[in-house]
């Protein structure tokens, strides 16, 4: 999917649709790392595929960037899964199993207890009282997970995008975050 190819596909076209999708992708995979998170006893494999969900998270948050300001509970989820994303690595790097109990992140207008969950948001009032994607969490199933070579391009793609906004070439991070985009939409359904 290239802006050439399809310049009248609504997410290469239309920033605030661009912005919905990145942000419900980051609720998927904050959905999809919470359950990864629920299993006490994890392989090494697992573990690696929860750190990349992490870091794909911490990275798509930053990319938010490119659409104006950032909604705080995405900042927030950000910090948490880079902090979470470097926690595993370590316990992977010092041969541990499972990284035992851990503080899950929240995705944004979920109904999830958050006094279970680490602090929220320091704006909590902005939070929407109904959910409107609901039915989008309900039809995702846990055995469509993403592949690794999808998340690794993905986070790849992101990381170019962050570094071209670092040097102020909005061109190529815009460029970069379509084809992360393309790459992670499948996974969107």
């Amino acid at each position: 999917m290239t802006k050439r190819n399809n310049p009248n596909d609504e997410i290469i076209k239309s920033m605030s649709t661009g912005q919905a999708t990145i942000e419900e992708l980051i609720s998927v995979l904050v959905t999809e790392a919470n359950e990864a998170e629920d299993d006490e006893h994890k392989t090494s494999e697992q573990l690696r595929l929860l750190m990349r969900k992490h870091y794909t998270v911490g990275g798509l948050a930053d990319v938010l960037s490119v659409f104006g300001p950032v909604k705080d509970d995405f900042i927030t989820l950000g910090k948490i899964a880079k902090s979470r994303a470097v926690t595993i690595f370590r316990d992977l790097k010092s041969g541990a199993g499972s990284t035992g109990p851990s503080s899950t992140m929240k995705p944004p207008d979920s109904h999830i207890d958050t006094s279970a969950h680490i602090v929220s948001p320091s704006k909590p009032s902005e939070m929407p009282s109904s959910n409107p994607a609901s039915s989008f969490y309900n039809q995702t199933t846990s055995n469509k997970d993403v592949p690794l070579d999808v998340i690794s391009q993905s986070q790849k793609l992101l990381r170019y995008a962050n570094s071209a906004l670092e040097h102020e070439d909005i061109a190529t991070a815009v460029y970069n975050c379509e084809q992360a985009l393309q790459l992670l939409q499948p996974y969107n359904h």
